[in-house]
């Protein structure tokens, strides 16, 4: 899971949509779709993920995860406006064989630092 999430930062400076929508189970189409809104919005030029937390609780349910983690994020709104913020994501998982799929995605805070 730790390995993850530091991919789907390099995807999002890269701008490969299609690997961070990949990373989504089959059944978590909202997600997903919201997803998909945000990064038809927002276009990264840095993205770090500078803390993360991890539970797997032991016997869960399909092999269950959650991930805690901020994100702090440089780059354009609607390819015009400067956002500098940090983001807090709280991410739920399942396994799914050799690999973790994103299952569902709440973003509780997201703090904007400023203008460049």
């Amino acid at each position: 899971i730790e390995a993850l999430f530091p991919r789907l930062a390099e995807a999002a400076e890269a701008g490969d949509h299609a690997a961070i929508l990949a990373a989504f189970a089959p059944e978590a189409r909202e997600a997903r779709d919201a997803a998909a809104a945000i990064l038809q919005q927002f276009t990264p030029e840095e993205v770090r993920i500078t803390t993360m937390q991890v539970a797997v609780p032991a016997g869960s349910p399909a092999r269950g995860a959650r991930a805690e983690f901020l994100v702090r994020t440089r780059g354009t709104l609607r390819g015009a406006t400067p956002w500098n913020g940090i983001v807090d994501f709280d991410v739920q998982l399942r396994n799914d064989g050799d690999r973790w799929l994103i299952v569902d995605v709440d973003i509780p805070d997201e703090r904007p630092l400023g203008r460049r």
